[in-house]
């Protein structure tokens, strides 16, 4: 979780899919630990919708 920490400190606002890619975690690996540092208050997480060359993408970002 310590990645993830450090990963939204350099740039509080980060989708999921950005974190994963930067730590070399796997999405979903990223997703579980950022449930628990939400429930533990420690990151606020909210769901988004990305446009990306006109296809819509679901993901969850957070910010510390």
């Amino acid at each position: 979780m310590v990645e993830i920490l450090k990963c939204l400190k350099k740039r509080s606002r980060r989708p999921a899919r950005e974190i994963a890619k930067e730590t070399g975690m796997s999405l979903a690996t990223v997703c579980q630990r950022l449930i628990s540092l939400a429930v533990a208050r420690d990151v606020v997480m909210w769901r988004m919708t990305r446009f990306e060359g006109g296809k819509a993408i679901d993901a969850w970002s957070s910010f510390t």
